[in-house]
């Protein structure tokens, strides 16, 4: 990540390579991007700010698919 500060208050924010989540205030995750040569590849994950993110446990078939946890 690149973050550019003016007069100490974040005014732009750069991604690069690599998986990057946002989050909102609340803690909740807001979306998750892979990024290649500072522009945005592959799958990705948007979640809205709505009621309150759980994560459980995956059932025995979705381990067999390689599932650990439903969002």
């Amino acid at each position: 990540i690149t973050i550019l500060y003016k007069k100490g208050v974040e005014v732009k924010r750069k991604y690069e390579n690599g998986t990057f989540t946002e989050y909102y205030e609340s803690g909740i995750p807001r979306s998750e991007y892979n990024y290649e040569s500072g522009k945005r590849n592959g799958p990705f994950k948007e979640w809205y700010a709505q009621g309150q993110f759980v994560q459980v446990p995956g059932s025995k078939e979705d381990a067999e698919v390689g599932i650990m946890y439903r969002e």
